[in-house]
């Protein structure tokens, strides 16, 4: 129970966890799961003075911060010291320590991630302050407006600004890095074991045009000897892109299509957009409009903005009901075969508000009636479209209304960054209305804590570049941190066109992103394995099968972070949080707690430095050779090859692998032994929820050398 504490109300939550609200009290929480009885253990309290307020815990201050509640939006403002480094914020494109930063979270359509491109599709109201003298993370739950400004405006503090009268700031104390990420898998609720195909590699386009192109796809990466294990439909599958139909011109029997993918052993996975279009005898938009199932407008008409269908109307998936009547248009999708679903333009984004369309066109005529000038220019189109304004005006207006199952209304502004999470939801309870026992498989652009209960999240649509090549390690592992473990970046770049060097650099990182998809516009050139001939397919479909070699040890890891909350990827400084070194270092990244990958991020490279942190030795995976930790090597980077090294007293699970159901080689353990070490083998149906009542393969592998004896003890 929160109680009053001057101004402010505040309460442990557990010995981990502590809350504090500001303002008018709210209710409810579309990222935060039932928080765990409190725990007793550690004593929470909160000390005011004329300055503000001080967290303690266990008679230690954690931080201090003041707080000006009067005015909206409200400010929050938190003492950084010297030394602190500043993680979190989800996706921004940015490094991995973010202190000296300004970073917007509202949800909007982001055109090919601009290294300016602020705010972004995804927004995470969450940082992680980490010094040698103390570790923690402050959670804002709320899923409107907030700005944070890391010590840029007032030197020495994170500022923060919340567009609302009441918001919930959760505070999360850890010895580590570590306890404070478990702590947000548990604040946030931990995701499902996904089924095991979406770990493979993924093939898409924007678009494959025709079924026959989809067919011609797919065979050609089964005779190149290309492992992979999922195709992908972009938009032009659709009948003039309304959701949940095909074009039957293009795509004349998508029954057969999906029976001969399954036949080769490839999953299938459609787009599916928010906006449907409103049209007479379109079954998706009757079902909902029968329950009143739209964002209204101030005139409590459904709000109506053109996507790519034309003018559409938006689900309105705050009511329990519409989320229940988008379940069964999923259900009913997927029961013909289909196997994955990806949500996009879920921000929700628009091209054209139709009402401020006609009002512009209305003045533009007017106008062009009392000057004898044409009322519409290639100079006055844009002022009709959203499509060159300002980017938060690409977006479903902030008075946009929502109806809850109170019948209360509510508007867009205060559920904007949620709505992505509510339409996830949605579509997870379509997957279990066809298959209660199945896992099911979702990706969305947009995001929100909580979003990985139901979905995996991609970083957009990046752009053919070698800078974002780089930047998309710092994106994913803050991220992970932040509580979503399932995460990917387009491989080769959505935008632009990729040459053959940075396709192979980019399928190399690529093959240890927790989600790996090779996906490109179609106005940028083709990204197939083997269009840029035959020397640099040998090198893509090497980099490819790495990803297979690896895929057990992945899989495990997946485990570990469906019930254990331990990020698949990690920053260096997760592990090692002694080593001062790895505090920025985000050129390099952890897969588990003991495979070091170090991509090349430039051009023309051939040898790159890597750091290995103290306290282990560290093998070379290529070469074998053994190199002390606390220190840089130069690690050769051939063309055909990415620096890869294994932590002294671990090993790791292979596997050899055309895709995922053809896996039925035996797993191979290999250990890098100095004196003793364990390595866990794990495995289940890979498809159900079976996993969750015990049933599944688990050895657990001691290594024992001694001398010149190695000795293996097996438990399962």
């Amino acid at each position: 129970m929160l109680k009053w504490v001057g101004a402010v109300r505040f309460s442990g939550v557990n010995s981990n966890i502590a809350v504090i609200q500001l303002g008018r009290p709210i209710e409810g929480s579309f990222a935060v799961v039932q928080p765990p009885p409190p725990s007793g253990g550690a004593e929470w309290r909160i000390e005011s003075s004329t300055e503000g307020w001080r967290v303690v815990r266990e008679g230690v201050e954690i931080f201090w911060f003041s707080v000006n509640e009067e005015t909206r939006p409200i400010t929050f403002r938190q003492k950084l010291e010297l030394g602190d480094k500043v993680y979190g914020f989800g996706e921004k494109y940015a490094r991995l320590n973010r202190r000296y930063k300004r970073f917007n979270m509202w949800n909007v359509d982001q055109p090919y991630n601009q290294p300016s491109g602020d705010p972004t599709y995804a927004s995470i109201p969450l940082y992680i302050v980490f010094s040698a003298k103390r570790c923690f993370g402050v959670y804002f739950d709320y899923a409107g407006y907030i700005g944070f400004d890391t010590d840029i405006e007032r030197v020495g503090e994170v500022n923060v600004k919340v567009d609302s009268e009441g918001v919930r700031v959760y505070v999360l104390w850890g010895e580590t890095i570590k306890d404070v990420v478990a702590s947000i898998y548990s604040l946030f609720g931990r995701f499902t074991l996904p089924p095991k195909w979406a770990l493979g590699y993924h093939q898409c386009r924007y678009s494959y045009m025709s079924q026959e192109e989809v067919l011609k796809v797919a065979s050609t990466i089964r005779s190149r000897g290309i492992p992979c294990d999922a195709i992908w439909l972009d938009i032009d599958y659709m009948d003039g892109y309304a959701d949940f139909t095909w074009c039957v011109d293009r795509f004349p029997s998508p029954k057969r299509m999906i029976e001969e993918l399954h036949t080769m052993g490839f999953r299938l996975v459609t787009i599916v957009d928010v906006g449907l279009p409103r049209r007479e005898g379109y079954h998706p938009y009757h079902l909902l409009a029968e329950a009143d199932g739209f964002m209204e407008d101030e005139n409590g008409e459904p709000f109506l903005g053109v996507v790519w269908p034309g003018v559409c109307v938006f689900p309105d998936f705050v009511r329990s009901e519409v989320r229940a009547r988008w379940a069964r248009l999923i259900s009913d999708w997927l029961a013909q075969g289909v196997d994955g679903v990806w949500l996009d333009m879920n921000e929700p984004s628009i091209f054209l508000q139709v009402a401020k369309a006609s009002r512009e066109l209305k003045r533009l005529c007017e106008h062009s009636a009392n000057t004898e000038q044409p009322a519409l220019t290639l100079r006055s189109l844009p002022r009709l479209s959203t499509v060159g304004l300002d980017k938060t005006e690409r977006m479903v207006p902030i008075d946009a209304i929502h109806t809850n199952d109170s019948g209360e209304r509510v508007a867009h502004s205060v559920i904007h960054n949620a709505y992505s999470l509510l339409e996830a939801w949605a579509t997870h309870d379509g997957f279990k209305l066809l298959n209660p026992e199945g896992r099911w498989f979702i990706l969305t652009r947009a995001g929100f804590p909580g979003i990985q209960r139901y979905a995996a999240l991609w970083t957009g649509d990046n752009q053919a570049d070698w800078g974002q090549l780089e930047m998309s390690v710092p994106q994913l592992l803050t991220l992970s941190m932040c509580g979503l473990p399932f995460v990917g970046a387009d491989v080769g770049g959505f935008g632009d066109d990729a040459d053959p060097e940075l396709m192979i650099r980019w399928t190399q990182l690529g093959a240890f992103y927790p989600f790996f998809r090779n996906h490109s516009s179609r106005y940028s050139n083709r990204r197939e394995p083997w269009v840029f001939g035959e020397a640099y397919e040998r090198c893509i479909r090497d980099a490819v099968k790495l990803r297979y070699r690896f895929l057990p040890q992945l899989y495990a890891l997946f485990k570990r972070a469906a019930e254990g909350g331990e990020p698949v990827i990690r920053p260096l400084v997760y592990e090692f949080p002694e080593d001062e070194a790895t505090w920025d270092i985000d050129s390099e990244f952890l897969v588990g707690s003991n495979l070091l990958v170090a991509p090349v991020t430039q051009p023309g490279l051939r040898a790159r430095a890597v750091y290995l942190p103290s306290g282990s030795k560290w093998l070379d995976y290529w070469s074998h050779r053994v190199h002390s930790g606390g220190g840089w090597v130069l690690a050769d980077a051939p063309l055909e090859r990415i620096p890869i090294f294994i932590r002294e007293n671990t090993g790791v699970v292979v596997s050899e692998a055309q895709h995922i159901n053809t896996q039925n080689s035996k797993p191979v353990i290999e250990a890098y032994v100095e004196a003793e070490a364990r390595v866990e083998l794990y495995d289940d149906d890979g498809s159900t929820l079976a996993y969750k009542r015990g049933e599944y393969f688990q050895l657990d592998a001691h290594f024992v050398k001694h001398e010149n004896t190695l000795s293996i003890i097996t438990k399962n």
